[in-house]
């Protein structure tokens, strides 16, 4: 298997690789928000019940993202330093990693579904609603969780585009089926929210066999599961190591949100619901410079395994002069349609004007986040996720959640996303400087 990142122009690889990031970013967003549509439509009950599931449903979808992880930065490494062998070890074991790893978690979770959404709040009034859709989800966990690690063996070789395809094939998929099974179209039953969670198991059904099929006969990746199990135990180990503060590292981010959440709400609705559509309107700017901070991983891994260092530094000054750009874009096409834009979500003036100061202040240090992203994924790459983690609590633990706290009580709501702001900055500077003083003395990784 060719090491195909490590020659030719890096601008134009990051390029190819980050573009197809981009719309399957925009696909894993498709997803909620026709799974939100549709269930809205069955009443403010049932909106409610599927909104208690995402929290839980983000936090578990952490463990695919720890392995899948894991193994791009693995595989990627061995591919630029010509171990073909290693590769197919890696992308077999990790896929048998998941499969054991969400097993023994999913049997517990279907066994807990009352105790796990009593501890965040659900009445008793929604917790039938809530088994309806988790006791379906919680059985088929595998198939949500398997070809996201399989797209990450795939992405490891430099290709991003089929996996892409995958997630808009699925997300089309549960486009059709979910209004079909939840309201019994076409001579189907009506299923209401068991309907949704049929149509997202079986859109990733197809996912999963998709990513198996391009792994074991398109790029051969796949090797003997039952081998000498010392070999398996030791890749096992490998994967987790990177995986576990990597899953660790993608939690905190839903955790801090409603703790955050949790402090606006003390100012009244409009409070709440403006925050709502900012960080709505926050995370669409943000798929830009997601999709170019993803790219990085398997960019930088195929080089540090070539040792092709020269490359890297360019790669990272090309992502933080994006991150750079972007953001003033993103910043002068908001403040020039703030109005229109934010209209769009709420007609309520109190509502659109908190939206409007969040994001005013808030984009701008996209810049300062987008270069802690691009960081964090470089150190991911060459298997020291622990930086990353670290770097991640220190925003939210250290800066964000306490300055919120403190700001809060001088300024309002309005403090508190200063303290979002400040903490992007105060980040980004600290990443930079980690960035400087850790990153190339770990060359004999």
């Amino acid at each position: 298997m060719k090491a195909k990142l490590t020659t030719g122009n890096e601008v134009k690889h990051l390029l190819n690789l980050s573009l197809p990031m981009m719309v399957g970013i925009l696909a894993i967003f498709g997803f909620n928000l026709v799974d939100t549509y549709f269930v809205g439509q069955l009443g403010s009950t049932e909106l409610a019940a599927i909104s208690f599931t995402f929290p839980v449903v983000s936090i578990l979808g952490s463990i695919a993202f720890g392995l899948g992880l894991g193994v791009t930065s693995l595989i990627s490494r061995a591919i630029g330093r010509g171990d073909h062998e290693y590769v197919k070890e890696i992308a077999t074991d990790g896929l048998s990693l998941a499969f054991l790893t969400i097993t023994v978690v999913s049997v517990i979770c279907y066994f807990n579904i009352d105790p796990i959404f009593r501890l965040l709040g659900a009445s008793d009034e929604l917790l039938p609603y809530i088994r309806d859709y988790m006791e379906i989800w919680f059985f088929t966990m595998l198939f949500v969780v398997v070809p996201m690690v399989g797209n990450g063996a795939i992405r490891a070789t430099g290709n991003t585009k089929f996996p892409a395809i995958i997630m808009i094939a699925a997300g089309v998929i549960n486009f059709i089926l979910d209004p079909i099974m939840i309201f019994g179209l076409y001579g189907m039953p009506r299923m209401e929210l068991q309907g949704a969670a049929l149509a997202t198991v079986i859109s990733r059904f197809f996912s999963m066999c998709a990513a198996i099929f391009f792994l074991h006969y398109k790029l051969k990746m796949l090797t003997n599961p039952f081998r000498q199990f010392s070999s398996v135990l030791k890749n096992w180990r490998a994967i987790l190591d990177l995986g576990i503060p990597g899953a660790l590292n993608n939690a905190i981010i839903p955790l801090s949100l409603g703790f955050i959440t949790r402090l606006v709400s003390a100012h009244g609705n409009d409070a709440v619901a403006g925050f709502g559509v900012a960080t709505r309107i926050e995370s669409f700017i943000m798929i830009c410079i997601i999709g170019v901070a993803a790219s990085l991983s398997p960019f930088i891994g195929q080089n540090w395994g070539a040792r092709e260092f020269a490359r890297i530094e360019k790669a990272m000054l090309t992502s933080n002069i994006f991150a750079f750009l972007w953001s003033i874009f993103a910043f002068g096409v908001f403040y020039i349609f703030s109005g229109p834009i934010v209209a769009a979500f709420s007609q309520s003036a109190a509502v659109q004007n908190v939206a409007k100061f969040y994001l005013e202040i808030m984009i701008l240090t996209f810049i300062f986040a987008g270069i802690m992203l691009n960081i964090n994924s470089s150190f991911n790459a060459i298997g020291r996720p622990k930086v990353s983690l670290v770097l991640t609590l220190v925003r939210i633990g250290i800066l964000y959640v306490p300055l919120a706290y403190i700001l809060d009580s001088f300024f309002s709501e309005k403090g508190i996303f200063v303290a979002g702001a400040l903490a992007n900055v105060l980040v980004g500077l600290g990443a930079m400087v980690v960035y400087k003083n850790k990153f190339f003395n770990s060359r004999t990784l």
